[in-house]
């Protein structure tokens, strides 16, 4: 009897805990701020004293991008992490991601094992984040005036075709600056410097190297689009 007891109380433990869990990612947007964890469902500009995923250095992921056509902007703030999950996971199409600071995350921005086409990624610094700062599965998608600096892993790492990816800066990161994998991707004034991979690597076939990226004191190639060097 005593050991059915301990095992029903332990059940009810797990139970319980797994409640818990599922409560704890609310949903957050228009005017409900947004604390570690909660998915993303309306417009949100995060604001200091309101918005508790600025406040906190989030165990887990930051916040989730679960609902297409939905704008995040920082509002020029920084959201930290403790080294596990992304600071914004996405997991639609058509989400804007904008304006500020992600540090100490696994990494900074991330589709995991999703993928996201037609989303706009602008004017996001990441930084000391321990598995890459920015990694995109997609397609169509615009990552314009972001930088990574210090990442482990690839400084910006994107999968897919179609992309743009314009004024982006990664330099000093652990792996690639800018790292490419598809076809039909267009490239401009991107710089990378002191990586310890390649500064701009985009391989596929079909990308266009539309002028001003630079490469600059990378340990291994500086810029090549397509095995070619940069224009």
């Amino acid at each position: 009897m005593k050991n059915i007891r301990i095992k029903l109380y332990a059940s009810m433990g797990l139970a319980l805990f797994a409640l818990a869990g599922a409560a704890w990612a609310a949903d957050c947007g228009g005017d409900e701020p947004c604390s570690c964890g909660d998915n993303v469902v309306e417009d949100r500009t995060l604001i200091a004293g309101e918005d508790l995923v600025l406040g906190t250095a989030c165990a887990g992921n930051g916040l989730i991008m679960n609902t297409e056509g939905v704008t995040l902007d920082l509002g020029g703030k920084r959201i930290t992490g403790k080294g596990n999950g992304a600071g914004v996971k996405i997991e639609v199409d058509g989400v804007t991601i904008r304006n500020g600071k992600i540090e100490k995350f696994a990494r900074g921005i991330s589709t995991n094992s999703s993928a996201t086409n037609d989303s706009l990624i602008e004017k996001i610094k990441t930084r000391l984040n321990t598995q890459g700062g920015i990694k995109i599965n997609g397609d169509f998608n615009i990552l314009e005036k972001n930088s990574a600096m210090e990442n482990d892993g690839h400084g910006i790492r994107l999968d897919g075709h179609d992309n743009e990816l314009i004024k982006n800066t990664a330099d000093k990161n652990e792996f690639d600056g800018i790292h490419v994998d598809g076809t039909g991707n267009t490239l401009e004034k991107n710089s990378a410097k002191k990586n310890n991979g390649d500064g701009i690597s985009v391989e596929g076939g079909g990308n266009i190297d539309d002028g001003g990226n630079k490469g600059k004191k990378n340990v291994g190639d500086d810029c090549l689009i397509d095995l070619l060097p940069c224009v």
